[in-house]
């Protein structure tokens, strides 16, 4: 009877769970369904950047919602001795989406021609509204996807690969985004060195004559000790 008793309260205790893994695949379509909107999930992708460049650049390095001369708001920017950094982080997901969902290959590729469509019109997008040499930005603009998968997908097709080259545009991913983050800061840590390479070289020779006015002065000590022991 005790181990009855035993055996309902472990499926109790499971029902329970089972119940709770119900509730959270809800939970889990509900924000699906929310995230739908592309609105929201460009507003996602934008947070995600804002928390890298945050995370790994200083202050005073980037800034977020940077507005240009002609009223253009670019998502963030980066600045560095050669000029302006601007990184766009909006992207169309909804052919993608349809191409992977696609229950058939005449399907796939029909979606798969729009999702280019929608990739060129974006990168045409990026180039002429965020490379602006009169203000300073760099002849390059970064295009960042909240996605490696999408991102592997335009990265393989050639065709996108020259568009991105002719228009100037540089594709990032979040784990590449990264690496160019870390790169930039590497860069701006030697660029202040060279920067403050007269004060750095003026400190290490002040530095030396203090060194070797030490030197002198333990010579002196020496000198005395050496008599003293003499004596003694």
């Amino acid at each position: 009877w005790e181990r009855l008793e035993n055996s309902q309260k472990v499926i109790q205790d499971i029902s329970k769970q089972l119940g709770g893994i119900e509730e959270f695949g809800k939970d889990m379509k509900d924000l699906s369904n929310v995230l739908k909107s592309p609105k929201l999930r460009g507003g996602l992708g934008e947070q995600l950047l804002y928390d890298l460049l945050k995370d790994n650049l200083p202050a005073e390095m980037f800034k977020t919602q940077y507005k240009f001369r002609d009223g253009t708001i670019c998502d963030a920017v980066i600045f560095m001795g050669e000029g302006i950094i601007p990184i766009d982080s909006k992207f169309p997901m909804e052919n993608y989406k349809a191409m992977i969902e696609a229950e058939s290959d005449v399907a796939r590729d029909k979606f798969r021609k729009e999702f280019y469509k929608d990739v060129v019109k974006r990168i045409d997008e990026v180039s002429s509204k965020y490379v602006k040499p009169d203000e300073d930005t760099t002849h390059q603009a970064v295009m960042y996807i909240p996605s490696e998968s999408i991102y592997y997908e335009i990265i393989t097709n050639g065709n996108l690969q020259e568009t991105l080259s002719r228009k100037s545009v540089m594709l990032t991913s979040p784990s590449t985004i990264l690496h160019l983050i870390k790169i930039i800061m590497y860069s701006h840590r030697r660029l202040n060195i060279q920067k403050h390479a007269d004060q750095i070289l003026k400190s290490l020779a002040s530095v030396q004559y203090d060194a070797e006015k030490f030197g002198a002065e333990l010579d002196v000590l020496d000198g005395h000790i050496s008599r003293t022991s003499k004596s003694m």
